[in-house]
């Protein structure tokens, strides 16, 4: 479903302050060891948090690459609120990507590697 193009471009404008908001939301962490230390965190914009937080659920549960994502990173070592702030910072790059370039979403360019491997595994 098309909007005016004003009603879209404001749309636009919109997620990339949001966007801009989640990028002052990131802490600088220093590791040694098992122990970690937040160095610096900025305040955070609670409501894209919130809302950030139900997307990810929703994209685990919903889709398959995001599930790869998500269980990837958790392999590695995440816990599941890190993997899933991951998953979330994902899907805005997805989103920031489809608002600049105008293309539609695509699952199946927005998690190429982990939508091989789906396939990969559904296929043995």
């Amino acid at each position: 479903m098309r909007q005016h193009p004003l009603a879209e471009e404001a749309m636009g404008r919109q997620a990339l302050a949001l966007l801009r908001h989640l990028d002052t939301a990131r802490a600088r962490h220093r590791a040694s060891g098992k122990t970690t230390a937040v160095l610096h965190r900025r305040v955070k914009n609670q409501r894209l948090a919130a809302a950030g937080y139900i997307w990810a659920s929703s994209a685990i549960s919903a889709s398959p690459g995001a599930r790869v994502h998500y269980d990837r990173r958790k392999a590695n070592g995440d816990r599941h609120a890190a993997a899933q702030r991951n998953l979330f910072g994902r899907l805005l790059g997805c989103l920031h990507h489809c608002l600049i370039t105008g293309q539609p979403y695509d699952e199946s360019t927005a998690f190429a590697a982990t939508t091989a491997a789906t396939r990969a595994i559904a296929a043995a």
